[in-house]
């Protein structure tokens, strides 16, 4: 039987190029989803995988996610789709979850949005910020947890 334990506290999933790392805030009840590194679509399916697969996650917790050192110039169209139709596919484990996404320049914020448009997830509320602070700001408001 395949059991699976909580990662250290940040869990840290890395591909050839991308690394991600999350922590799951119990207390708050909350999720930070942070990326670096060149965006691949593998990268990004292992780092999901991983937080939906964490015992401490639970559906419908609030996801704060920075992409702020992420290179996404290497991503195609194709591999945005890949990643809202994985995303698609973890909708009962992510839940209606606000989620609130810093990205650094247009390009990601233009990714973000294919790839949310792709995932199409009834319940997930989405926003892209590209201050930090205002999305944690829009997090607190929105994330109660239950998708509003």
């Amino acid at each position: 039987m395949l059991q699976i334990f909580p990662c250290p506290d940040p869990c840290r999933v890395s591909s050839s190029e991308v690394e991600v790392e999350f922590h799951i805030d119990v207390d708050r009840d909350a999720a930070t989803f942070t990326t670096s590194g060149a965006a691949t679509a593998e990268g990004f399916r292992r780092g999901i995988q991983a937080l939906v697969d964490d015992p401490r996650f639970r559906a419908g917790m609030p996801i704060l996610v920075d992409h702020t050192a992420l290179d996404v110039s290497g991503l195609a169209p194709n591999d945005v789709r890949a990643i809202g139709d994985f995303t698609a596919s973890l909708g009962v484990e992510i839940g209606p979850s606000a989620v609130a996404v810093v990205v650094p320049n247009t390009l990601a914020f233009g990714f973000v949005r294919m790839g949310e448009m792709q995932a199409n997830q009834p319940g997930l509320t989405v926003r892209i910020f590209y201050s930090r602070a205002e999305a944690v700001e829009w997090l607190e408001s929105h994330g109660s947890g239950d998708g509003s």
